[in-house]
């Protein structure tokens, strides 16, 4: 005999209005990851680090955001997770993860989709198709991951919502200054995060950070200092 199916839970409005409208809290209670202590089981609740609590309300306040982070602040997650929430919960709306490989973007995507996965299913909005490397729902929205660092990064679409993770080690940073941020900016409603470690000194992202620093920008700059 087959196993008798579990009842369909159906998504509940009011839950998911409060978790568009509270994503610092739709964090704490409905995103699980991977912890880093297998005593703890196969997943745990997001629970923000010091720093990631000072980084959540910035994204939050700020359209386009730009940290300058240290290694292993674990900053990636928590961008993409908040990104989810913009995308999943508002029809038609377009979001994409760029990170410098095809590896880190793997690595990232499959973070995010666990989430996904774990998330209760009354707040979940259910993706009409998931593959390696994007979401897509029926109401339109959709997320894609993609790689920036190449020689020929695809930056063809302008999305409401982005994360580029590293870019200060992408090849061809001055074709997302020219083509990418200027369309993006122009969108309404839209929103991202650059999120990188130091770059290299006189390139496009370190040009980039001077002048959101000096407020002559469309970024705003948060700096995690590591001593």
């Amino acid at each position: 005999m087959n196993a008798p199916k579990a009842p369909r839970v159906p998504v509940d409005a009011k839950l998911v209005a409060l978790a568009k409208e509270y994503p610092d809290r739709w964090l704490r209670s409905a995103c699980h990851i991977v912890p880093e202590d297998i005593t703890q089981g196969s997943k745990v609740l997001l629970t923000p680090t010091a720093i990631q609590g000072r980084v959540i309300p910035h994204l939050l306040r700020n359209r386009f955001s730009y940290v300058v982070k240290h290694r292993q602040a674990k900053l990636s997650t928590l961008c993409l997770l908040l990104m989810l929430n913009r995308v999943m919960y508002t029809p038609h709306v377009k979001g994409r993860l760029y990170a410098n490989d095809e590896d880190t973007t793997k690595i990232l995507f499959e973070r995010m989709k666990f989430a996904y996965d774990n998330m209760p299913k009354n707040v979940r909005i259910d993706a009409q198709n998931v593959s390696l490397e994007a979401f897509r729902w029926k109401n339109g929205a959709d997320l894609l991951a993609l790689t920036g660092g190449g020689d020929t990064p695809g930056i063809g679409q302008s999305p409401d919502n982005f994360v580029l993770s590293e870019f200060g080690e992408y090849k061809r940073q001055d074709l997302f200054n020219m083509h990418f941020f200027p369309s993006v900016v122009k969108r309404p409603g839209a929103w991202g995060v650059i999120e990188m470690t130091p770059g290299p000194f006189g390139s496009v992202s370190h040009e980039m950070w001077l002048a959101s620093l000096e407020g002559t920008g469309w970024l705003a700059p948060l700096f995690l200092e590591w001593f």
